[in-house]
Formats: structure tokens, C-alpha cells, sequence
């Protein structure tokens, strides 16, 4: 019963909501969802009634000049080339070139700046310990695929492979 009342609240959280609801976002992860339904009445009678709750999920909202907005799942092109996801709690920046020093910036709630790039991919032997260096990354460019996912193309000097990376409003995925 929990995980399905899990999953229902999960998919009403990512869903434009019920026919005539507003949602009023609270915080970074939580908004107040606002209605009327039809109830019945000890007399028998159709009635009005407000119904409100509150729905959680991480990274559900963002604040832009001090208002609280809704996250959205969504990569934008920016006019210097570069491209960014400004629409969630955690900020994503990406150059076009993966191959270069800081190619992925995050930057949390807090305003702290991460910066990343991919180097190189290597195989782990577990049992031995050694590692064995596949392939280095390469100069590459990289293709919008709106509304929420970048490719990176031919990433890797050796081995032909892609990167695809997803922006959500909770997770950023990085797939090989």
C-alpha cells in the first residue's frame, strides 16, 4: 500500500495536476496543492468543499529573485553558445566541447560551484588491481535534444561511444 501510494503521489507531483488545482510552490521541495471537490452531505446534498495537500519531492521548485517557481525538466540554449539548465534548484552549465577544462558545472542551492569533465575510460580488474586505459576524450560536440538531454558525439580518441547526459528536476544522469 506504501509504495503504491508512493508511486501514485510521484506521478501526480510530475503531472500538470487535477483539472482545477493550483499549485503554489513552498519550498524547494514541497508545494501546496489547492481545490474544491463534489462531496455528499449527511442531507444527501451535493457540496462544495475546499480540499488542499501537500506534495514532496526533491528539487520540485527553484526561487528566482527571492519567488519560489516550479522545476522544470528542461535544457536551454544560451546566445554564447554554451547550454544551460537555469530552471531547477541545482543549476547545470554545458559546453559544446566536452573536451574541455570544466566542460559541466553544477551549481547546488547553496551557490557552491562544481566543475567537471570526463577524461579518459579505463577497466578495473578487480581481482588483480590493475587498470588498463581504453580511450582518452577527444575534441566533440555536443547536440540539444530538447527538452532535457545533451549528447555528446564521438567523445573518445579509440572506441566509438556517445554521452548522453539528462537534466531532471532531482538528478543529473550521465550514460555511456
Amino acid at each position: 500500500m506504501a509504495l503504491a501510494l508512493a508511486a501514485a503521489t510521484t506521478a501526480l507531483c510530475q503531472s500538470s495536476g487535477p483539472e482545477g488545482y493550483s499549485v503554489s510552490p513552498l519550498g524547494a521541495d514541497d508545494s501546496l496543492w489547492s481545490g474544491f471537490v463534489w462531496r455528499t452531505n449527511s442531507a444527501g446534498e451535493g457540496v462544495l468543499e475546499p480540499n488542499n495537500f501537500v506534495a514532496v519531492s526533491s528539487g520540485m521548485n527553484y526561487q528566482e529573485n527571492g519567488v519560489w517557481k516550479p522545476s522544470q525538466d528542461l535544457i536551454e540554449l544560451m546566445p554564447d553558445g554554451t547550454a544551460a539548465a537555469i530552471h531547477g534548484s541545482i543549476k547545470a552549465y554545458f559546453s559544446p566541447n566536452l573536451n574541455t577544462q570544466g566542460a559541466i558545472t553544477l551549481v547546488s542551492r547553496q551557490g557552491r560551484t562544481f566543475k567537471t569533465e570526463p577524461v579518459s575510460l579505463y577497466y578495473h580488474d578487480t581481482a588483480s588491481g590493475q587498470a588498463v586505459r581504453l580511450a582518452a576524450v577527444k575534441d566533440c560536440t555536443a547536440e540539444l535534444l530538447p527538452p532535457n538531454r545533451i549528447v555528446y558525439k564521438d567523445v573518445f580518441d579509440t572506441i566509438t561511444a556517445d554521452i548522453h547526459i539528462t537534466y531532471t528536476k532531482g538528478a543529473l544522469e550521465t550514460d555511456l
